[in-house]
């Protein structure tokens, strides 16, 4: 048990070690505006304005770049189908969603089929929601989610177990 609890310390040391750096980078952010907007404050009201508008604009574009970094399922999903097909013989289709407001193909891919698996790296099953506001009632009932949000990349074994245990094969 001694040897587990020493692995455990180490890789927590480990982990701490890594997320420092980006601990830092998401608190100096924040810090550097509260800074400019000292400064900038004592030369005048428009100037301070001009500072807000700036520093929403970033923050938009750095959110924006974020999501897109993070948002992406796509290879874990290709990866998955096969494993699906190859272990288990399921046929299953896949659709990408790019963006919102939704295409109407979005709502024909749904139509066309009894089971719909909204795969997401989000907590908040944002894109599931989404869709639930957007697809007709007796489409909505296809909808299941599959969540992934503990930190990690998503991977297709994840996926593909979730699948698997979802549809009892």
């Amino acid at each position: 048990m001694k040897g587990r609890t020493e692995s455990v310390r180490r890789l927590d040391r480990e982990i701490f070690r890594l997320a420092l750096p980006a601990l830092a980078t998401l608190i100096s952010e924040p810090l550097l505006l509260l800074a400019d907007s000292a400064i900038v404050g004592h030369l005048g009201t428009d100037q301070l304005a001009g500072l807000a508008i700036a520093a929403n604009l970033l923050g938009i574009l750095t959110g924006l770049c974020i999501f897109l970094a993070y948002g992406t399922t796509d290879f874990a999903l290709r990866e998955s189908m096969d494993q699906i097909k190859n272990e288990h013989g399921a046929d299953v289709d896949y659709m990408r969603i790019r963006a919102y407001p939704f295409a109407h193909e979005i709502h024909d891919f749904v139509a066309s089929h009894e089971r719909i698996y909204v795969v997401e790296q989000d907590r908040d099953a944002q894109l599931e929601s989404l869709l639930k506001l957007d697809l007709p009632a007796d489409q909505v009932v296809k909808l299941r989610s599959i969540l992934h949000y503990n930190g990690l990349p998503m991977d297709a074994r994840t996926i593909t177990e979730e699948f698997v245990t979802k549809e009892g094969l």
